[in-house]
């Protein structure tokens, strides 16, 4: 390969990695260059990447830039792996990608060798959120989670004072917290330990009502029933239809008649992939993996990687009937007002036109 080369189909580039040590062994490559990147792919290296009118830079002036790092590890569980499913040895043998012409795989290893950010991949999709350190600091200033997320399952539980609330992968209960400020009495479970002990160390204020408990949608059992059940970001890390089936049976065990299930899930219709969210980047991967980076939004840098399932509508809603529910409507997500107004509309505009996230309903019969 050249000093500069460049795909001359496309005429801008999403994002611009400059100053990095490019190093592509299929390539006989190792030296200072940038990288320009396209929906996904690499469409220019040297000069020519300069020429491309990134939408965002970043400087990788002491990182390494290569096609691909083999993750080789093993991971041990004893009988049961939680959300996802039996399973007693599980190994990661992530090939690399063969070309230069393909997206940067590993960014940010410094020479060092310390990596830049957590990543959770979609052959670890049952491993547990404890091993993401920054994930509950990123998620508790989320913007998408504050005022596009929340908001909308605020809005379709309706009034909450006395509610009996359900929260399926609470996390260290920051959702649950707030719908008890709300009124409800709230029962969240969450199969990390470590998340969990965050959640029940937190002093609460009088009069709230919640309780959590570690759990999977297998485990979980509780005497009484739930006027509704919620769950955020959650159900695509199911590892396959039948384990999303798992979510909604558990739900509907412990539903009274008429309780619904409501679920913010990754949009089955979502297509906009390699454009700019600001805090969030999105990728498609092999069959129906996508990948999500959630980035800084002063700096754009990846915070963490995670990898889910992009589950299609059909699949939702065999699941949910599968698991004795009957689906009762999908719902696009808008930021609230106020929102809007202190980021900007322009902020919101990709989410609200290109709907990365939706709103599923099931409801028990």
């Amino acid at each position: 390969m050249s000093a500069a080369w460049r795909d001359l189909a496309t005429p801008r580039a999403d994002l611009l990695l400059r100053g990095g040590r490019l190093i592509d062994p299929a390539n006989n490559r190792d030296g200072i260059a940038d990288v320009a990147i396209h929906n996904g792919r690499v469409i220019a290296i040297g000069i020519a990447a300069q020429e491309l009118a990134p939408r965002r830079t970043i400087d990788v002036s002491e990182a390494i830039v290569t096609p691909g790092f083999i993750d080789m590890h093993v991971d041990v569980y004893e009988w049961v792996t939680d959300f996802g499913g039996r399973r007693t040895l599980r190994a990661s043998n992530r090939a690399p990608q063969p070309s230069s012409t393909r997206a940067v795989r590993a960014l940010g290893h410094s020479v060092d060798s310390k990596p830049s950010s957590p990543r959770l991949s979609c052959e670890d999709r049952n491993m547990d959120f404890d091993q993401l350190t920054n994930y509950a600091s990123f998620i508790k200033d989320d913007p998408f989670r504050r005022a596009l997320h929340f908001p909308a399952v605020e809005e379709a539980l309706g009034d909450l004072n006395k509610k009996r609330i359900l929260d399926i992968g609470c996390g260290d209960g920051l959702f649950s917290r707030l719908l008890a400020e709300r009124g409800a009495a709230v029962v969240g479970y969450d199969r990390a330990r470590q998340k969990i002990a965050e959640a029940q160390a937190r002093v609460a204020a009088p009069g709230l009502e919640f309780t959590f408990v570690v759990a999977t949608p297998h485990t979980f059992s509780h005497d009484g029933t739930f006027d509704a059940a919620t769950s955020v970001m959650v159900l695509h890390y199911a590892t396959s239809p039948e384990e999303l089936a798992v979510f909604f049976r558990s739900a509907s065990r412990h539903l009274g008649p008429g309780g619904q299930f409501i679920s913010v899930v990754i949009n089955p219709l979502f297509s906009a992939f390699g454009e700019d969210f600001v805090v969030r980047r999105f990728a498609r991967l092999e069959g129906n993996i996508m990948r999500t980076e959630f980035l800084d939004r002063t700096s754009g840098r990846v915070e963490m990687t995670m990898e889910a399932a992009q589950y299609t509508s059909e699949e939702f809603e065999r699941a949910a009937i599968s698991g004795g529910m009957k689906p009762v409507a999908w719902k696009k997500l808008f930021a609230t007002p106020d929102a809007v107004q202190q980021m900007g509309a322009s902020f919101w505009q990709p989410c609200h036109e290109h709907q990365p996230y939706s709103l599923f309903v099931a409801q028990r019969e």
